[in-house]
C-alpha cells in the first residue's frame, strides 16, 4: 500500500531543512529527502518518492508575491511505500504528475519569475508548485507552474530551460 507522506518547512526555519537561499531548491530537497527517510525509517517503507514541491508565502492564499524571496513556505510531497510491498504492476503517480527523483533543478527561482513576467503575468502569484506533468500534451519535464490569480491562470515555465511551456486558466 502506497500513502502520501507531507513535510512542510519554512525557508531558514522547521525541522533544520534550510536552503543555502531561495534560488537553491536542489539543496532544500536533498535536505527533505534525507529528512523524510529518517522519518519514514520506523515505518519500514521501501521506496519513498518526491513528487511535487508547493511554495507559497505562509501567509494565506489571497497574499500575492512577486519575487523569490517572498516564497517563505515549502510544502514537499512524497509516495511512500508501505511495508507489504508495492501493489501489483507499477505504482501510480499522485496528483497528476510523474515522480522528481531522477529531476535536477537547473534554473533559479529568480529566472523563472522572470519568464513569467515576460509572457505578460506581471501582477503576482499566490502560489508556485514544481511537479512533472503526466499529460500527453505537456512535455515531460520539470516545471514551475505559478498560480496567478489576478489573470486566473496556470503558467508553466521549464525548470531546466527556463522557456515558457503553457498557459491554462482557472476551471470554472
Amino acid at each position: 500500500m502506497f500513502a502520501l507522506v507531507r513535510f512542510s518547512c519554512l525557508v531558514g526555519l522547521g525541522w533544520g531543512l534550510f536552503a543555502q537561499s531561495v534560488n537553491d531548491l536542489n539543496s532544500l530537497v536533498l535536505q527533505a529527502d534525507r529528512f523524510a527517510s529518517r522519518q519514514m525509517a520506523p515505518c519500514h517503507a521501501k521506496t519513498l518518492d518526491l513528487f511535487r514541491i508547493i511554495g507559497t508565502s505562509g501567509q494565506g492564499p489571497e497574499n500575492l508575491m512577486e519575487k523569490g524571496v517572498d516564497l517563505g513556505q515549502w510544502t514537499l510531497m512524497y509516495q511512500a511505500g508501505g511495508v507489504a510491498g508495492p501493489p501489483p504492476g507499477p505504482p501510480l503517480p499522485i496528483f497528476d504528475c510523474k515522480t522528481l527523483e531522477p529531476v535536477w533543478i537547473t534554473l533559479t527561482l529568480d529566472a523563472a519569475i522572470d519568464q513569467l513576467r515576460r509572457q505578460g503575468f506581471s501582477r503576482g502569484f499566490s502560489s508556485l508548485t514544481l511537479m512533472r506533468p503526466l499529460h500527453p500534451r505537456l512535455p515531460d519535464e520539470c516545471t514551475f507552474v505559478f498560480k496567478c490569480p489576478p489573470e486566473e491562470a496556470f503558467v508553466g515555465i521549464s525548470a531546466q530551460t527556463g522557456k515558457w511551456l503553457w498557459t491554462e486558466p482557472f476551471p470554472r
